[in-house]
């Protein structure tokens, strides 16, 4: 059997100084990809020519801006490999990572997904958080619907996806921004037939610095309201969901729903109004009660991540590698969140 080919896609928009060393990470993959595709989304800084100062070994793509989303699904159709990897323009792969994840999929994985860890950078150091998030792997019962109502999340950096289940799955929703990934993820869990773990993979997620303006927090929290009820349709297309997950799912809903009330009452309003009953005011307990032992385990623990993130120090071998990218490591700051 002929080796599997990897097909990355990276969408980027006003990234001309931070885009060369993602470029670099991808390509000194100790098992390189078959393409590098680079969407650029309308920048009007030096992207496009960062970009092509790769030549060849980057194929640049050119839109007018569009989102991310729509980025991702213009590099995704011009791919030709058998296996799609959503890298962001900022972030960096450790130099085995491909390796590792095409050898799961060799042995019949058809999304893997691994370690992130999320980091500032200052010159050649790394600044990481206490803790590396998917350590371990999420519980099988828990990679579907259930996982968001115990509030798992991922990105789509860590994680390689076989194109057939990209293509069963369906292309990024263009009308959410930017929660296309998680609801793409969504419908990904749900087509995975053997979604599998690979530790030896680690992505670093860069955090910028400076605040989050409210601008950005409101749109955040409009995002959040449309994505939950895009997910109240796909749970009422699911014939399977027994009685008890569709209850767990409506308490999530209202506490989502709790959560957006400050920004946008009317959005809170309609999500809130096809709940069902049950007693609300336990909901919000629960939601209170759960942000208590959230903020409780980042003070005891330096660690605010719920069980299924399965989040950990450090591995030595973690450590190696992210040196080998060049990368001094800092003490962990303890962040988190």
């Amino acid at each position: 059997m002929s080796a599997l080919r990897i097909s990355t896609v990276i969408p980027a928009y006003n990234r001309a100084d931070l885009i060369p060393e993602t470029l670099r990470s991808i390509l000194s993959q100790t098992r390189p990809p078959h393409e590098l595709i680079v969407v650029d989304d309308g920048s009007t800084d030096g992207t496009p020519d960062a970009v092509a100062a790769f030549g060849k070994s980057v194929t640049l793509l050119r839109q007018s801006n569009a989102g991310a989303g729509v980025a991702r699904n213009t590099g995704c159709a011009r791919a030709t490999g058998d296996i799609i990897h959503f890298m962001d323009s900022d972030d960096l792969c450790t130099l085995d990572s491909y390796a590792h994840a095409a050898a799961a999929m060799e042995r019949g994985a058809d999304m893997t997904y691994g370690p992130w860890l999320k980091a500032r950078f200052d010159g050649r150091e790394l600044d990481p958080e206490a803790v590396v998030l998917q350590q371990g792997p999420v519980p099988a019962a828990r990679l579907d619907l259930l996982a968001l109502l115990v509030d798992w999340v991922t990105v789509l950096q860590p994680c390689l996806f076989r194109r057939e289940m990209l293509e069963r799955a369906g292309p990024f929703r263009t009308d959410l921004k930017p929660s296309e990934d998680t609801e793409l993820l969504y419908r990904l869990t749900r087509a995975a037939r053997a979604p599998t773990h690979v530790p030896g993979m680690l992505v670093l997620y860069r955090v910028h610095e400076g605040g989050i303006s409210q601008h950005n927090v409101e749109r955040a929290v409009r995002d959040r309201a449309n994505l939950w009820a895009v997910l109240q349709q796909h749970a009422d297309q699911r014939a399977d969901l027994d009685g008890a997950v569709r209850a767990q799912f409506r308490r999530k809903k209202y506490e989502v729903a709790c959560e957006v009330r400050e920004y946008d009452p009317a959005a809170a309003e309609t999500l809130a109004a096809d709940v069902g009953t049950f007693d609300r005011g336990t909901s919000r307990s629960r939601l209170l009660a759960r942000k208590f032992r959230s903020r409780l385990r980042h003070r005891l623990l330096r660690d605010p991540y719920p069980p299924p993130m399965a989040s950990g120090p450090l591995r030595p071998e973690q450590e190696q590698a992210i040196r080998e990218l060049g990368y001094a490591l800092r003490q962990p700051s303890g962040r988190g969140g």
